[in-house]
């Protein structure tokens, strides 16, 4: 798991140092909630990996949703808020640094 947030950090590195300007817009607390949601579905993701086990698929998609209804949200809110930022390129920037915060400390479980 380490590797993982090792190299999620990385990339989210690459592509925040990509884009020179200061980001100082502090998340609503909405974007708190897609930010902490975020963080953990990427370790979710991580820790099951690529499976076609039907066993598997189901499981991840009910800690999937579990993660997602614990931060108040569905999957399409999920989608629809992300596809939301991408015409927010600041707002996008300032969401990416706090994901990638959270994973270098590791994701608190809730």
């Amino acid at each position: 798991m380490r590797a993982f947030g090792f190299g999620a950090t990385f990339l989210l590195s690459f592509f925040l140092s990509a884009c020179e300007e200061k980001v100082d817009h502090a998340p609503t607390e909405r974007e708190e909630q897609l930010i902490k949601a975020s963080a953990s579905l990427l370790v979710l993701h991580e820790r099951f990996g690529p499976t076609t086990a039907p066993d598997s698929i189901r499981l991840y998609h009910h800690q999937l949703d579990s993660i997602l209804s614990s931060h108040g949200l569905t999957r399409e809110e999920f989608r629809r808020e992300f596809e939301g930022l991408l015409d927010s390129p600041e707002r996008l920037k300032a969401l990416l640094l706090e994901i990638s915060t959270i994973l270098q400390k590791g994701v608190d479980r809730k």
